[in-house]
């Protein structure tokens, strides 16, 4: 084989090389915004569950069911994830003092007061519950993840 042979059989691999990279940077390009979709989508999922525990409810706190109803989300995935009292109440009108939050005990779930923060990716069943003429509140909802509420 020539110098020419071997020369251009040298920039046929690498450009064997850079076509091989730039396949492997879209394909994991497409799955970084498959796992983005998918968080959306259980942020989606997270207050869409809020507001439908909430239209359980009528505006003058009277339940509409004889028995407060409890909405789950079941295998909701966050990572770095913040949800405080304020956003709730940005989102549903209720007042701060009107919303609880409960969390299962785990190391990547950590409540405190008025903020659930989950730090690395996780998935959680989510559960809601919203009582009419509770604790001073026309309307009074829980917000319980990974731990079931009590009837």
């Amino acid at each position: 084989m020539n110098s020419k042979a071997q020369a251009f059989a040298s920039f046929k691999l690498l450009i064997g090389a850079v076509i091989g990279l730039m396949t492997l940077v879209m394909i994991i390009s497409t799955i970084n915004h498959f796992e983005k979709i998918r968080l959306d989508v259980s942020y989606d999922l997270l207050i869409q569950g809020f507001q439908v525990a909430l239209e359980s409810v009528d505006e003058s706190g009277t339940s509409i069911d004889s028995e407060p109803k409890i909405v789950e989300r079941k295998e909701l995935i966050f990572e770095n994830f913040v949800l405080s009292k304020t956003a709730l109440k940005k989102i549903t009108g209720l007042l701060e003092e009107c919303i609880e939050f409960q969390a299962v005990k785990r190391n990547s779930i950590v409540r405190v007061d008025d903020v659930v923060e989950i730090k690395e990716r996780t998935k959680v069943d989510v559960y809601y519950k919203c009582i009419a003429q509770y604790e001073g509140c026309n309307v009074y909802c829980i917000a319980s993840f990974g731990k079931k509420i009590e009837e």
